[in-house]
């Protein structure tokens, strides 16, 4: 055994994802543990957008806008049916489609 090759990973895969490398192996003549290496050594990872400070520090800013746009849209909505101000609405789901993304970045998908 190659001294420098001394760890291991076990991949667990459903049956479909299986018979997908099998037969990719088979394509390109080679093995599973070679395939998966040669396409996640050569491929260039993604650097993150922010570090998880950042994303923190931005999370609490939009929770704060938020805020603001939800006491906005009460008053706009006060004495009407919900969803008065269609501008406003789309503006909301846009700042939850944020967070969501941003809590899902932070990798824990809690508040």
């Amino acid at each position: 055994m190659n001294p420098s090759r001394l760890n291991r990973s076990h991949l667990r895969f459903s049956a479909e994802e299986y018979a997908r490398l099998v037969e990719d192996a088979r394509v390109y003549g080679d093995s599973i543990p070679n395939l998966i290496k040669a396409i996640y050594f050569k491929k260039k990872l993604l650097q993150p957008a922010m570090s998880k400070d950042d994303a923190d520090r931005v999370l609490a800013a939009l929770n704060r806008i938020g805020n603001n746009i939800n006491q906005i849209a009460r008053q706009l909505n006060a004495g009407f049916r919900e969803g008065f101000n269609p501008a406003v609405q789309e503006m909301a789901e846009s700042l939850r489609a944020i967070k969501t993304f941003i809590l899902g970045y932070r990798g824990n998908g809690q508040n």
